[in-house]
């Protein structure tokens, strides 16, 4: 799963359960991008810069599917958010180069799955997902809540149903509307 975001992406691997430890811990982690200087073209590094940092993160292992936030509708196409949609894209872009599928989740999906509110806040997303995976890092090192890990590990838990990982285990996590891409069959 990936919450994509300029300063501070959230990114969670799950593996499959014959290849996972047992419990199956999701190794959940930030991809953090330094502020840049004035200008387009450092503004341009930078969004380069932060999908390779988000691609290496992912690492060499074998992905079989990538849950990535949609962008935000209604926001102004200015600054910060500029910056956020050519991080979108270019990461799905380099994730559709190495032939990784890549389903789209709204940001309301998300959050009708992981809680059962389509409007909740972020803290109740960040509770539910530490109740379901109570092994996995959701907090920075200084004990503050992350809910960038927060909402990618909602994301990618959405992608272990997908994929047959998992099965839903509350009434919310049925038939999530998720346009998943051709070839993840087992989608509830």
């Amino acid at each position: 799963g990936i919450d994509p975001s300029i300063s501070a992406t959230g990114i969670a691997i799950v593996k499959p359960p014959h290849l996972a430890s047992n419990p199956n811990i999701p190794r959940v982690l930030t991809a953090k991008s330094p502020e840049c200087e004035a200008g387009l073209a450092h503004h341009a590094e930078r969004v380069e810069s932060q999908a390779i940092r988000i691609v290496q993160k992912i690492g060499n292992e074998q992905v079989r599917l990538v849950v990535i936030e949609d962008l935000p509708g209604g926001m102004p196409a200015w600054g910060a958010m500029t910056e956020r949609c050519a991080l979108w894209w270019l990461l799905v872009r380099i994730l559709s180069k190495r032939r990784i599928p890549v389903a789209v989740v709204n940001p309301n999906v998300l959050k009708l799955w992981a809680t059962g509110h389509g409007k909740a806040d972020k803290d109740v997303v960040h509770a539910a997902m530490c109740e379901m995976w109570p092994g996995a890092e959701l907090f920075t090192a200084t004990g503050k809540r992350d809910d960038n890990r927060a909402d990618a590990l909602a994301l990618a838990s959405m992608g272990t149903q997908a994929l047959g990982w998992a099965d839903p285990e509350l009434t919310h996590h049925y038939s999530p509307k998720v346009n998943w891409p051709k070839g993840i069959t087992n989608a509830h």
